[in-house]
């Protein structure tokens, strides 16, 4: 997609866990700037060409379906053929502005290569997972 001269995208994690809900009350839902994709199936390298907008920022929006190890885990699946998306810490809560109230949470990734020297090998790729609720159907 072309983008306006001068257009910016740069939602709030509010804005974003608005955006999520209404994916979640809606599956048909869309918005022209994230694109839904089977994210796992992509190593983060080749993400920027699936991105709706094409910017300097290296920043990309995707809604993606949450994948499970098993039918009876809670254990998020995120690995892809070259590595895995690597949970630091348990997240942090989003909440509504001048609020306390809890809308959401976000989980920063970094993303390892799964055959490197050192198991604590990360790379420069990072994901920021935000997700409504405690069982999200979708994440951005």
């Amino acid at each position: 997609m072309d983008s306006l001269v001068g257009f910016r995208f740069k939602p709030t994690n509010e804005e974003i866990i608005s955006l999520l809900k209404k994916k979640r009350l809606d599956p048909d839902f869309s918005v022209h700037t994230i694109k839904e994709i089977d994210f796992y199936s992509f190593d983060p390298w080749d993400l920027p060409r699936h991105s709706e907008i094409q910017c300097e920022e290296k920043v990309w929006y995707f809604y993606c379906e949450r994948y499970y190890k098993s039918a009876k885990s809670k254990q998020a699946h995120r690995r892809t053929k070259s590595g895995y998306w690597k949970v630091t810490g348990k997240g942090s809560d989003i909440k509504r502005k001048n609020s306390t109230e809890v809308i959401g949470t976000k989980k920063i990734l970094p993303f390892c290569p799964r055959r490197s020297a050192s198991k604590k090998a990360k790379t420069e790729w990072v994901m920021h997972e935000i997700s409504v609720g405690d069982d999200p159907l979708y994440k951005v």
